[in-house]
């Protein structure tokens, strides 16, 4: 038995079947060949519309033929399959929403709670739940924010706004044929450029490995090995892949850039290495509908170092966006003349609101400002006198390290100035981290020496130099995953060594503390207190007088903790002291 379909399709797939009218025979979705993997044959216009019509009255079967106004959750592996479910869930009227498997096992309990689906979708399983089903009219999709500033939010956006994005004027229009790259989680907002305006403009939704495993491979050659001439790649990539191999998207005919701080000294090398695309650095918050504001890269401004600002601009609003400033702490307006001010954007593009539930249980959408259509967001920026938007820093990011104020955006992008190939900052009980990934050429004594130079001395936090910091399913750096890392390392690690002699430890403090001229806090280890190349050698020698040991550089290189130092020292001793 088959469901008549009824007739309540979002406006997001009544877009979709014009544009297959237009593209039917054309390539729509293409899996390329990918190391170790077999590619896949496109899949035209019409055939994914035709697979979307049977996967949606498959559906519509299976839950009596109510899906107006509900969840459809789905779990699927990227790809194809995935994209053929959120169309399906388009030509049914229900609202999509991708469960990342590789976020938390609470937070996706937490999810399936808040939204109770209709119908729960992994791959080829179909499973039905009672549910509500009291969502708006022209509810499309459903993303949840990444969590790092508190506890995940669902937000709701409609087909009207999706379709408001995928055919802005202030993006570039795809040329006939067009490849863009589809990296991302299905539960990311950049799913919205790479497949939703893709297959609304006309393009082909080439459909890569995800973005750290792309930058793993190699990103010009997977740009080159699959003719891939658009991509919407997150900040954290386009700036560790410039320090790496700037030449790396010379392939492309566009490249967008967002999600974070885009630094300018990482598009500088990009520029330099030939790049001609037309580059675009993004901004706008998970809220607003993947882009509010856009700056288009003028290489000939590029090169007066846009007066020696390290990040880029974040732009001008889209059109049917508009920005204002608040008060950082009030929120109230500020002045026409003010030039700093916590952003807030208002517009088309701003999402139906956060979903939760009221005390009865019902599934309520809480909009956005008193119009709905107002979002206060986190950021605090500059507005210059040409109306051109600039990053300061996120709103209560402020940290102190040794008793100066700083930020996280501030530590990081001290960090890439100091030649850093990628930084992130964590707390641990109150006290800030700074990772970072060095290139070969630079150590962790020079690195830290560097820091103390762009800031002030006293501001830089322990650092720890890892081989790389791992991306969240949002694409961003998350230096919280390697103190979880830690963590379980922690749990599993061998027994402490034996302590060594206190006196010995005792001694090598004070000949520390004396080349540091100052006291060595609990824990620290010479990396935090940032010894110099010459103070490595001030302390060898220190060593070889006073605790008549003979040490190399790489051995104390290799022992920067005073504990594991101190028990070297005493294996090497060649009398009592």
């Amino acid at each position: 038995m088959t469901a008549t379909l009824p007739q309540v399709h979002t406006s997001l797939w009544t877009q979709f079947t014009d544009t297959v009218s237009r593209h039917a025979p054309e390539p729509a979705v293409l899996v390329p060949e990918a190391p170790g993997t077999p590619g896949q044959p496109p899949v035209t216009y019409a055939e994914l519309a035709e697979r979307a019509r049977a996967v949606s009255a498959r559906w519509l079967d299976r839950s009596g033929g109510a899906l107006a106004g509900h969840v459809v959750a789905d779990s699927s592996a990227r790809g194809t399959g995935q994209i053929v479910n959120f169309l399906a869930a388009q030509h049914a009227g229900a609202a999509y929403c991708a469960l990342d498997t590789r976020r938390s096992a609470e937070f996706l309990r937490g999810a399936a709670e808040l939204l109770s689906p209709r119908l729960r979708v992994h791959d080829d399983e179909v499973s039905v739940s009672p549910s509500p089903g009291n969502l708006p009219e022209d509810s499309a999709n459903i993303l949840f924010t990444s969590g790092t500033t508190g506890t995940p939010r669902a937000i709701l956006q409609t087909g009207r706004q999706l379709r408001w994005f995928t055919g802005n004027a202030g993006l570039a229009p795809l040329e006939p044929g067009e490849r863009v790259a589809h990296c991302s989680s299905a539960g990311f907002d950049t799913y919205l450029f790479e497949v939703v305006r893709t297959l609304l403009g006309g393009g082909c939704v080439t459909v890569l490995p995800r973005f750290e495993d792309v930058f793993r491979d190699g990103v010009e050659a997977t740009l080159r090995r699959t003719g891939v001439t658009v991509m919407l790649a997150p900040a954290t990539l386009v700036n560790s892949t410039a320090r790496m191999s700037p030449g790396a998207f010379n392939p492309l005919r566009i490249l967008y850039s967002g999600g974070s701080e885009l630094y300018a000294d990482s598009v500088s090398a990009i520029l330099k290495s030939g790049c001609t695309a037309s580059f675009v650095n993004l901004y706008g918050p998970a809220e607003g509908v993947v882009a509010c504001t856009g700056h288009e890269i003028d290489p000939a401004e590029h090169a007066s170092d846009y007066g020696g600002v390290p990040v880029m601009p974040l732009g001008r609003p889209l059109p049917g966006i508009t920005t204002t400033l608040v008060d950082e702490e009030s929120s109230l307006p500020l002045p026409a003349s003010s030039d700093t001010g916590r952003l807030v954007i208002a517009g088309e593009g701003i999402s139906a609101g956060y979903l939760s539930r009221d005390a009865d249980g019902g599934l309520l959408c809480t909009p956005f400002g008193d119009d709905g259509r107002t979002f206060l967001t986190g950021d605090v920026v500059s507005r210059a006198a040409d109306g051109r938007l600039g990053f300061v820093r996120r709103t209560g990011g402020v940290l102190k390290v040794n008793g100066v104020r700083t930020s996280k955006s501030e530590l990081e992008g001290n960090a890439r100035a100091a030649g850093a190939v990628a930084a992130a900052v964590a707390e641990k009980a109150g006290e800030p981290i700074l990772f970072v990934q060095l290139p070969p050429a630079l150590d962790t004594p020079a690195f830290l020496t560097a820091m103390r130079r762009i800031g002030p001395a006293s501001a830089v936090p322990r650092v720890r130099t890892v081989d790389g910091i791992p991306v969240n399913v949002n694409g961003k750096h998350d230096a919280a995953l390697l103190l979880e890392r830690e963590a379980a390392e922690e749990g599993t690690a061998p027994a402490a060594a034996p302590a060594g002699d206190p006196a010995v430890r005792a001694r090598l403090v004070a000949q520390v503390e004396s080349i540091h001229g100052g006291p060595v806090p609990d824990g620290a280890d010479l990396y935090d207190l940032g010894f110099s190349s010459l103070q490595m050698a001030m302390l060898l020698l220190a060593l070889t007088e006073n605790e008549g040991v003979e040490l190399t550089a790489e051995e104390l290189l290799s022992a920067p903790d005073l504990d594991d130092l101190a028990r070297l020292i005493q294996e090497r001793s060649t009398g009592d002291h």
